[in-house]
């Protein structure tokens, strides 16, 4: 990650599952009140916090840094290796999701430039601290808003029952019985008949 990538995610975080606004006056589900989503939800406003403080630190060393080493030093001095993600699984109320995160810091070849001033070292340290937990908060946040999601489907899936599926079935089960009940009407008609003709 370098470049205008790393300044887009650190600003803005990684995509999160999900996402989306709780209408007022209604009662949260009872997934959102569970000691894992409020961690969840903790974790995600903690690495939130870490993320707009180091991204601050991080431009601040940047604007420094370039007025010492001049606009170019920060791409002369960007490794070509990249940051590495392993993402680690979990369930929560049986839902699967990302739960935890192991994060690799791109590594400097040993021909590659260092950055040629302190200010431009902190930066980049900073900025690599920001993205990390920017990835933290999209793990987090997935894990914190995937029960909301999940209820908002479930209605979904009620709606649909109560405004399709019952119905139909309900018709269905109607004509069932009104045949039923024509079949056994006609029935009991061809018992009378076969009973008059026995007794005359």
């Amino acid at each position: 990650m370098r470049g205008g990538h790393v300044h887009h995610l650190a600003h803005h975080g990684l995509p999160r599952f999900g996402e989306r606004r709780r209408s007022r006056g209604r009662r949260p589900p009872t997934g959102l009140r569970c000691p894992a989503v409020r961690a969840a939800r903790g974790a995600a406003r903690a690495a939130d916090r870490v993320r707009r403080d180091r991204l601050a630190e991080a431009e601040t060393w940047l604007v420094r840094g370039a007025i010492l080493g001049g606009e170019s030093a920060p791409l002369r001095s960007a490794p070509a290796d990249r940051a590495r993600v392993d993402v680690r699984w979990a369930v929560l109320m049986g839902m699967r999701h990302r739960a935890a995160l192991v994060w690799t810091d791109p590594v400097r070849g040993a021909a590659e430039p260092t950055p040629p001033n302190t200010a431009l070292a902190h930066a980049e340290v900073a900025y690599r601290a920001a993205l990390r937990a920017a990835a933290e908060l999209a793990v987090h946040g997935t894990a914190a808003d995937l029960p909301a999601a999940e209820s908002a489907r479930t209605r979904q899936r009620v709606r649909a029952l109560r405004r399709h599926c019952i119905p139909r079935l309900r018709d269905e089960l109607a004509a069932l019985e009104l045949a039923l009940e024509e079949s056994e009407h006609e029935e009991a008609v061809r018992r009378r008949w076969a009973a008059t003709r026995g007794g005359g």
